[in-house]
Order: C-alpha cells, then sequence, then structure tokens
C-alpha cells in the first residue's frame, strides 16, 4: 500500500511541467493534516518545492540535478487556478519586445488578483494588482507593447513607440484597436504612431 507521500508524487508527476497543485487538490488522497505533514516532508527531502501558501510544484529533473520549472510557467499555473489574468510587468515587456537593453533585476507580473509575493526557493516574484487596462491582450505582444509603454512614461513614450512602430507596425496597429481602452496619454500615444 502507497503512502500518503508516495500518492502525492505519482498525483504531481502526473501534471506538466510548472504546474503549481494546491494542498486542497489532494483532499482526495486523505486527511487533511495528514496531506499537510506529507507536503511539509517532501519539501524538505526537497521532492516538491513550496512556492506560495498552498501550492507545490514538482522540481525539473536534469542532469545537474533538481532545479525549478520556469517561473512563467508556475505562476501562470496559479493566476489560472485563481481565476485571474497575469502578464509581464511593464520592465520586462519593455526588455522582452527590445524598447529597452536593460533586464529587470526583479521578476514582477501584472495580475487582476491580489497583490502578493512569492519565493522560488530565493527567487522572489512579485505579482501586483493592476489596473484592467494594463491586462488588455495579456500574453500578446500588443499587450506587452502597453504594459512597456506605461513603464516607460509619458515623457519617453512617445519616442519609444515611434521608434517601435518602425520595426513593429502590426503590433502598434493592434495595440490602436483598443486604444479606447486605456488612460488618454497612452492612447493618444499609440493612435498618433499607428497612423504616421
Amino acid at each position: 500500500m502507497q503512502s500518503i507521500s508516495e500518492k502525492i508524487l505519482v498525483e504531481a508527476k502526473r501534471q506538466p511541467e510548472g504546474y503549481a497543485f494546491s494542498a486542497k487538490s489532494l483532499q482526495h488522497l486523505g486527511e487533511r493534516a495528514a496531506i499537510d505533514q506529507a507536503l511539509s516532508r517532501l519539501c524538505r527531502e526537497r521532492s516538491l518545492f513550496r512556492v506560495t501558501r498552498g501550492y507545490y510544484v514538482v522540481p525539473s529533473e536534469t542532469r545537474f540535478g533538481r532545479h525549478l520549472p520556469p517561473i512563467e510557467r508556475v505562476v501562470a499555473s496559479i493566476t489560472e487556478q485563481e481565476g485571474e489574468v497575469f502578464a509581464r510587468g511593464g520592465a520586462a515587456a519593455a526588455n522582452v519586445l527590445g524598447m529597452t537593453t536593460q533586464v529587470p533585476v526583479r521578476m514582477i507580473y501584472v495580475t487582476s488578483g491580489t497583490s502578493r509575493k512569492l519565493d522560488f526557493s530565493g527567487i522572489k516574484v512579485e505579482l501586483r494588482n493592476a489596473p484592467r487596462w494594463q491586462l488588455v491582450n495579456a500574453g500578446k505582444p500588443s499587450g506587452e507593447l502597453v504594459r512597456a509603454l506605461e513603464w516607460i512614461g509619458p515623457e519617453h513614450a512617445d519616442e519609444a513607440v515611434r521608434s517601435f512602430s518602425e520595426r513593429e507596425p502590426g503590433i502598434v496597429m493592434e495595440a490602436a484597436r483598443f486604444a479606447r481602452l486605456l488612460p488618454a496619454w497612452l492612447a493618444k500615444t499609440i493612435v498618433e504612431a499607428a497612423h504616421a
């Protein structure tokens, strides 16, 4: 007969890499106190990582040992289970789009849920509650453009979006389609660049 720890590992390893599962989702395996104790033991043994209160992930196995799965996958898994929308923060979005060469030091994501901090074995990740307009087209380049320009700010956004529009006019045009949802300064900046 399998122990609760073994049952938890079997169940967790069936999930795709980066899937964060909750203690609540394991209630069918036994008593809650026994599940909590087994999860604690598995974390001490580094068979699982606890990423935030109530959520755990299976480490990825490589020839170099165990390590965390891709953080963005874990964040996506948690926010999806919580019924939230999430996206990269403005600094990361600007970097991904090539609008800045600065690499963000802190990992920040914006979310429709509550603000909170996650700890991935010493790597701090921040989820910040954001207004709905910052989450429009989350996960798409046009949404990344909106968050990048918000991070750049109104003083430099005109120049940044004009330069970006020369390289990627389609993304700017797509962002202009939902400009009515954005703050006035940002909508004006994007629409002018799209029709330049």
